[in-house]
């Protein structure tokens, strides 16, 4: 048992470093309820993104104790076919000598096939969760985006979701998350957003519905413009435009293309003028 608590409380130290908490004074969770000094329960208060979970805290010992739950905590299920969940925000909570009390916890779902989590659902304090989980978790605790598109960007880090299935409809307001993301993954922002089918059951599936994103291109002389979607063999999928008349300038195509059914892979899409002239080249990937 000594054995164990060393290694909690190396793991835990090795971490703090990076958090913006007084670490001499607040204690992980974890490691005061590994030494007996706490006794904590963690419930759900009824939704699974955001600030609906609770974290109830006894002081046994006859000191003050100071509880951190750290942001990049992930907390476990009771319940195998419940989500874990995904601690975002660092909370602190005081107690007084032999005294209990509770603290809110904002979380997101990390286990996209299970069910959600329902009021009362039961967790234990589980373990940090992996170094760019908490790196994300750090960077949503000093900023703030819509909360599904934050739930989205844990489950593009804990279920391989596509990054483009962060999304919102004002991406202006998101792109430092997906620039985050994209970061912390090592690779670049798609151009595009994917937006994946609602499946009864599950909160998140896998089944890409739709493709959206702006196709900006220019124009140099009057002709036709045609945008050509080709799949990853160079067959002709679809036209989103075909052979509709435009002057010369700049213009910006909004695309919003189906895809539920096509065969996964990388698609082309080509923006030609009068049916030949390459205008523009893009790619995503299903």
């Amino acid at each position: 048992m000594q054995h164990f608590l060393l290694i909690v409380v190396l793991i835990w130290a090795s971490r703090a470093i990076a958090y913006p908490v007084d670490t001499s004074k607040y204690k992980s969770i974890q490691v005061l309820a590994a030494q007996g000094e706490v006794e904590a329960s963690l419930k759900g208060l009824g939704g699974y993104s955001g600030k609906h979970f609770r974290a109830s805290v006894e002081n046994k010992t006859t000191d003050s104790v100071f509880v951190w739950v750290e942001a990049g905590r992930r907390i476990f299920s009771d319940d195998s076919t419940i989500q874990d969940i995904f601690i975002a925000h660092h909370e602190l909570l005081a107690l007084a000598p032999l005294t209990k009390d509770s603290i809110d916890l904002t979380g997101y779902c990390c286990q996209a096939s299970n069910r959600a989590p329902y009021a009362s659902s039961t967790f234990t304090s589980g373990e940090m969760a992996p170094k760019i989980w908490v790196q994300l978790a750090e960077f949503l605790h000093i900023n703030e985006f819509p909360t599904q598109a934050v739930q989205s960007a844990v489950w593009v880090l804990s279920d391989q979701k596509p990054l483009g299935s962060i999304h919102h409809d004002n991406q202006e307001l998101i792109n430092p998350l997906k620039r985050k993301v994209a970061e912390l993954l090592g690779i670049t922002v798609p151009w595009y957003s994917v937006h994946l089918k609602k499946v009864e059951g599950q909160l998140s599936s896998d089944v890409v519905e739709q493709i959206q994103g702006e196709i900006a291109f220019y124009l140099p002389s009057n002709g036709v413009v045609s945008i050509l979607i080709k799949d990853q063999y160079g067959m002709n999928v679809t036209y989103p435009i075909k052979g509709e008349a435009y002057g010369p300038g700049e213009y910006t195509y909004n695309l919003k293309q189906n895809v539920e059914g096509w065969q996964q892979g990388q698609y082309t899409i080509w923006v030609l003028h009068d049916y030949q002239y390459p205008l523009k080249k893009l790619s995503f990937k299903i």
